[in-house]
């Protein structure tokens, strides 16, 4: 076992708050890569709760967004994907403070939690959202022209009505 990783877990084991600096932007743009995150340990596993988890030898820290019996289902802010589902007794602590260029966030207050739920669902959205805009400007490109056209044309007519030397 790395050795991070057994102090990590000896440390909340303990009972102690750890921090770290995050090396991921899985969680952008509530958590950004060089953040300092404060995890205390255990989690009631609320929705919007950032949890830190193992999963084989990385410790992981997403956002909760489903919850049903023993089991979480969590995904990374940033990312467009749900995680695996993971046993509620293998989450080991959950964000509490966020510290980006000395100012400190609290993560696990309702208005956070809401706010980063909003954001973290929004972005599972947001290849598809891509692929409509994308359709629609093409459409939009389309028709723009076919009116243009349509408009040069009855503008033509129209100045030919009027000026007919025209």
């Amino acid at each position: 076992m790395d050795i991070k990783l057994e102090i990590w877990l000896q440390g909340l084991g303990a009972g102690r708050a750890m921090r770290f600096r995050l090396g991921s932007c899985s969680m952008v743009p509530t958590l950004q890569m060089d953040d300092l995150v404060t995890v205390a340990p255990g989690c009631r596993c609320r929705l919007g709760d950032i949890a830190l988890f193992q999963r084989d030898q990385d410790l992981l820290l997403h956002r909760v967004v489903a919850r049903w019996g023993g089991w979480i289902v969590t995904k990374g802010d940033g990312l467009a994907w749900l995680d695996v589902p993971v046993p509620r007794h293998a989450v080991l602590g959950t964000a509490v403070l966020r510290e980006r260029r000395g100012r400190v966030r609290r993560l696990d207050r309702l208005g956070a939690r809401f706010l980063g739920l909003s954001c973290c669902l929004t972005s599972a959205c947001v290849p598809k959202l891509m692929k409509i805009l994308s359709a629609l400007k093409r459409l939009g490109e389309q028709s723009w022209a076919w009116l243009s056209n349509r408009n040069e044309n009855c503008i033509s007519s129209w100045l030919l009505k009027i000026w007919p030397g025209s």
